[in-house]
């Protein structure tokens, strides 16, 4: 079967291979899953390299097509040895770019991703927790079943993400954006939102319970079967937004702007 025929999430067939010594420059292993994989003194593309699962793959005197992918490998490696480690070799005011890695099902608590940007990533089912990031972007990464938890947002983009039942709780985002994110089916629970842009953001039977929103634009987004609980609005816009056969139950608002929005079916109560 060609490995492009395979959806990256079943692109496990290569977990714990021991593929050492060869020379795999040929081979398609784009987006695979390579944990606890053996690829010492084998010849690949630093690019192909760059998209795998790398938990606990083994790289020594691995053979790179060009030396320039050999610091952006060693980064995926030393996040997957987790947060101590990151966090203690972790250059302060350096930023960091990651296109297209994998991390999906990683477990970081009090990691230090400030300044970090990961763009396009896999990102499925990561459980980030108890740390205060400040200019972070994830956009248009897979963040599918992602969880956050105890963790306050600054200056972070989400845009063009794709976060189906996702769960955020006891989280707080200031100045920052859903632009065009997929939030289908996911939970908010006990968030404080400040200054957030979900303009044309798919928000489908997405839950808000004990949120608030202050200074929030929903302009344009989909939220048709959306449930907001006991949750406080405050200058806060839905033009345009759709809002069929949604609820808002024991919600607070002041300075709502619901003109032009699709209210057909809303409940309010």
């Amino acid at each position: 079967m060609e490995i492009e025929k395979v959806d990256p999430v079943d692109r496990i067939m290569f977990k714990g291979v021991d593929f050492s010594g060869l020379d795999l420059r040929s081979v398609h292993l784009y987006q695979c899953d390579l944990t606890e994989a053996n690829l010492s003194k084998c010849k690949i593309l630093g690019a192909v390299l760059s998209t795998c699962r790398l938990e606990k793959t083994i790289l020594t005197d691995i053979k790179l097509d060009d030396v320039k992918w050999t610091d952006a490998i060693h980064e995926i490696q030393c996040l997957w040895k987790g947060t101590n480690e990151w966090n203690r070799s972790r250059i302060a005011d350096v930023p960091i770019v990651m296109v297209g890695v994998s991390f999906s099902e990683a477990v970081f608590k009090g990691i230090n991703i400030d300044d970090f940007t990961f763009s396009s990533c896999n990102l499925r089912e990561i459980e980030i927790s108890d740390t205060n990031p400040e200019y972070t972007s994830w956009n248009a990464s897979d963040l599918t079943r992602a969880k956050f938890k105890g963790i306050r947002f600054f200056n972070s983009t989400f845009n063009k993400i794709t976060m189906n039942n996702g769960q955020w709780m006891d989280v707080s985002m200031e100045n920052g954006s859903f632009e065009s994110g997929i939030l289908e089916e996911s939970s908010f629970t006990s968030v404080d939102f400040n200054n957030i842009l979900f303009d044309d953001a798919l928000c489908k039977s997405t839950n808000f319970e004990n949120c608030n929103f202050k200074y929030c634009n929903f302009f344009g987004s989909d939220l048709s079967k959306a449930k907001f609980k006991n949750c406080n609005f405050e200058n806060t816009i839905f033009t345009t937004a759709k809002l069929n056969n949604a609820s808002m139950i024991s919600c607070k608002m002041i300075a709502v702007d619901l003109s032009v929005a699709d209210t057909e079916g809303l409940i309010i109560k």
